[in-house]
């Protein structure tokens, strides 16, 4: 992988990462925008959306640059949702139990990668 492509793979996870959302910009409850990173940084949230979606068979070394990059982009986006988001969910087993979910909560709907 030449220099420039791991310099613009880390320029998409990093613009994913500062999308994700902290907490509600508002407490209104038609207001379903929320405080990313890329707010406190950017003064705007950066939106990162695939280019395309490279099935995980495919094999590297038949990609262009482009493809690869965006392969390898998914991968590291596939594997932090997995590994990463699962934590931020309390389990109420060893703790207090948490209430539910209540209209007008916002919440982090997790869908599969590449599908709108």
């Amino acid at each position: 992988m030449k220099i420039e492509e791991l310099h613009t793979l880390f320029c998409q996870v990093k613009a994913q990462l500062n999308s994700g959302p902290l907490f509600p910009a508002s407490m209104e409850a038609t207001d379903y925008s929320a405080l990313t990173p890329g707010h406190f940084l950017l003064g705007k949230a950066p939106m990162s959306l695939p280019e395309v979606n490279i099935p995980e068979k495919t094999p590297t070394n038949r990609l262009t640059g482009w493809n690869r990059i965006q392969k390898l982009q998914q991968s590291f986006w596939k594997q932090w949702s997995q590994d990463y988001l699962a934590t931020l969910q309390h389990h109420s087993k060893w703790t207090t139990a948490q209430p539910n979910l209540q209209i007008n909560d916002l919440v982090l709907v997790k869908k599969k990668y590449g599908s709108y």
